[in-house]
C-alpha cells in the first residue's frame, strides 16, 4: 500500500508531452515510450510534488465521478506502476 501522505513527482529523466488530449511519456535512457489514458494524464498532471496521494486521489474521484474506493484502488496502482517504472518518485516534504 503506498503512504496516502507522501507527494509524487516526476523523475527528472524523464519527459512527457500532452497534446489534443493524448499524452506520450518518453524514459530516454530506456528507449521506452508510454501512453496514458484520460485518468493517467490527469494523475500525471497532479503528480507535481505539491499534491499528496490522497490529494489526487480526491480529485480523481470528483473529476471522473468515480466511487472513492475506486479512485482510491486505481489511483494508487498507477501511481505504483509509475514509480516501479522509474517515472515518478515518492517523497515527504519536510519542513
Amino acid at each position: 500500500m503506498i503512504d496516502l501522505m507522501k507527494f509524487p513527482a516526476k523523475d527528472s529523466a524523464t519527459a512527457a508531452r500532452v497534446v489534443d488530449g493524448e499524452a506520450v511519456v518518453i524514459k530516454p535512457m530506456e528507449s521506452e515510450i508510454h501512453t496514458l489514458n484520460s485518468v493517467g494524464i490527469r494523475i500525471w498532471e497532479l503528480a507535481d510534488g505539491s499534491h499528496t496521494v490522497d490529494d489526487i486521489i480526491h480529485q480523481i474521484k470528483c473529476e471522473f465521478d468515480v466511487k472513492k474506493e475506486n479512485a482510491n484502488n486505481d489511483t494508487c496502482e498507477f501511481i505504483k506502476d509509475l514509480i516501479t517504472k522509474r517515472m515518478l518518485i515518492l517523497y515527504e516534504k519536510s519542513c
